[in-house]
């Protein structure tokens, strides 16, 4: 019996949704909160991979069988939408590495995340990660062949602190940054009770204008640079609701502190697709309060 693990973390992208997509700079910050891959395998007159995903709280949420010559599907049960993206990602990550899982082996893949699966802190890209460890490929190839995106929560799977993220010639590059705010207390993230297809939303920004796009993309870029050297709480509040501007004018949507939080003491903004998963939130409130006022 041969066995390996593999591990990618969660993401949070602070600044630059959206127009990261066109290379605007982004601040991006990986969680303590991952997804792990644990693979074994042992040989067999009969390859197989037999795949469970399993929730924070150790319930399966998944599980599929597969052939290993296409990775068609061994199981007769109804095939949903998840087994089809799996199957991709496979399909993908053999075109990519002829050699990956040609062996006569049974193997059996357990997938665990460590955060709730309707909130939207990388459970795709942590997987895609872990899987492109496993097959020896590129994460980033992965990413771009199958679910799209801009690749920085691919970087973020892999570092293991804050970076500063950007495409250049359509190519990832990040490096590390220090984060020290004296106002970290004051900040807080706030799960907004929908989670938002990352993939729909890519493609609905990609219908508008790259005029319209492009035009913003510096305005972004700077104000990443101004958030990672940010001074005071009120400071970081302002470029926030700048932020929150930039992206409402480029989206054509009204941002959530304007539809949402006209009255909320403090400053609130969008984090990844408008319109799901989760806020982040920079208040000199009590916690106490703030819980009281999100609820």
């Amino acid at each position: 019996m041969i066995e390996r693990s593999y591990y990618g973390r969660g993401k949070f992208l602070l600044t630059g949704e959206y127009l990261v997509l066109d290379g605007a700079k982004g601040l991006g910050v990986p969680l303590n909160l991952g997804q792990s891959l644990k693979v074994s395998s042992k040989k067999s007159f009969n390859p197989s991979l037999k795949w469970t995903s399993l929730d924070c709280h150790g319930n399966k949420w998944m599980e599929a069988e597969f052939e290993l010559w296409r990775f068609n599907f061994i199981s007769e049960r109804p095939i949903n939408e998840l087994d089809l993206k799996l199957q991709s990602i496979l399909r993908q990550a053999r075109r990519q590495n002829p050699h990956f899982l040609r062996d006569d082996e049974e193997v059996h893949a357990v997938s665990s995340l460590e955060f709730p699966i309707n909130w939207g802190l990388g459970s795709s890209s942590s997987i895609l990660y872990n899987i492109a460890q496993w097959a020896y490929i590129s994460p980033f190839e992965l990413l771009k062949e199958t679910f799209k995106g801009s690749g920085y929560d691919i970087a973020c799977a892999q570092s293991s602190g804050p970076i500063l993220y950007k495409k250049e010639n359509g190519s990832p590059s990040w490096s590390p940054v220090e984060l020290d705010w004296s106002f970290k207390d004051n900040l807080y993230f706030v799960y907004s009770g929908s989670k938002k297809n990352s993939a729909e939303a890519i493609t609905e920004f990609s219908k508008l204008s790259h005029m319209s796009r492009i035009r913003f993309k510096d305005e972004i870029s700077e104000l990443t640079d101004a958030f990672i050297t940010a001074s005071s709480l009120k400071e970081f509040q302002n470029l926030m609701i700048k932020h929150e501007s930039i992206l409402s004018s480029c989206l054509g949507q009204e941002s959530i502190n304007v539809k949402l939080f006209d009255d909320f003491n403090g400053a609130a903004k969008s984090l990844g697709a408008w319109g799901g998963d989760f806020i982040m939130v920079a208040s000199d409130l009590h916690e106490c309060d703030l819980k009281k006022y999100f609820n």
